[in-house]
């Protein structure tokens, strides 16, 4: 069993990568991406070239069996890689399925759910290279795909340890977190 997962929820673009990657460089521990470990097996599944969007669909029709049984096999083939195996910070946890795993295989999960408004989200989203032309009303369609895969019940359910409001200075943000990475310089 690991020491110490940190799961990272939230909506797109409410920050969980920025935010992730920020609480594992300063826990000094390893970072894993959910997203690009499902888009890593999807293209293995179709080939490395595939088209993004053929990607995504396979992904959602994937996603639709079950509680996302194979996506988080998918998540815990990458955990059982990682040599370094004392803590790790997981970025884009949407599964309750997954959350569970990662109890059954984690001593101590913390759970952070990013909390954002609309429009602080459309934004950031519309900011990245690859969504620059997402209007408000598919990232509204995204945020109900989301739900349907548990973002949402993660959040009504409190099944997190820490709710935090991202639309706040990025630093500030990581002040909120500092629990995660403060007591972790010690080992």
């Amino acid at each position: 069993m690991y020491d110490r997962a940190v799961a990272v929820s939230g909506y797109a673009g409410s920050g969980k990568t920025t935010v992730s990657t920020e609480v594992a460089n300063r826990a000094n521990c390893h970072y894993v991406n959910v997203g690009n470990v499902v888009y890593s097996f999807a293209r293995r599944k179709l080939g490395r070239d595939a088209p993004r969007e053929r990607l995504q669909r396979v992904i959602r029709e994937h996603n639709g069996r079950g509680d996302g049984a194979a996506s988080t096999r998918w998540l815990i083939e990458v955990l059982d890689a990682i040599t370094v195996r004392e803590q790790v910070v997981v970025d884009g946890v949407r599964r309750t399925g997954t959350l569970e795993r990662l109890r059954e295989l984690f001593d101590r999960v913390e759970v952070v759910f990013l909390a954002c408004p609309f429009e602080v989200r459309l934004r950031r989203v519309q900011s990245r290279s690859d969504d620059r032309a997402l209007s408000a009303a598919e990232l509204r369609r995204r945020d109900r795909r989301e739900a349907e895969y548990g973002v949402e019940t993660l959040r009504e359910d409190r099944r997190y340890d820490y709710l935090v409001d991202s639309s706040q200075p990025r630093s500030e943000v990581i002040e909120e977190l500092s629990p995660l990475y403060s007591d972790t310089r010690a080992k």
